[in-house]
């Protein structure tokens, strides 16, 4: 994996990448206050890069998601986070893998990445 520019830290189970990303996520991952300002972080990734985000940002282990969920290509995700527990903040998700927009254009959700078929919304 390093040679891809991926590295861990230590015993840390997660993957870093050189950048941004992982000094977003120390921002905003769980135990995090918030602030009052608000927020809206995006990001455009596959369905690897997608689920290690979205496993960050919950406080679970990247396996679980990689073995149990799929995302269809260009399906969308959204989290919330919500003030919890003292003021910390934790993310919940409200949308997950939403291809509404690709049946909207009467396109096919692909199953790139999907190790059995899919379901394809009529």
């Amino acid at each position: 994996m390093a040679s891809y520019g991926y590295h861990r830290h230590g015993n840390d189970a997660y993957y870093h990448v050189d950048g941004l990303v992982d000094e977003d996520l120390a921002r905003y991952g769980p135990g995090h206050h918030p602030s009052d300002e608000d927020e809206t972080l995006l990001f455009f990734c596959h369905l690897g890069a997608e689920l290690l985000l979205v496993s960050r940002l919950l406080g679970i282990s990247p396996v679980l998601m990689w073995h149990g969920v799929y995302t269809a290509p260009t399906s969308v995700t959204v989290l919330n986070e919500e003030r919890r527990y003292h003021n910390n903040a934790i993310f919940r998700i409200q949308v997950m893998r939403d291809t509404s927009h690709l049946k909207e254009g009467g396109e096919p959700v692909s199953p790139s990445g999907a190790f059995g078929p899919i379901l394809q919304e009529e």
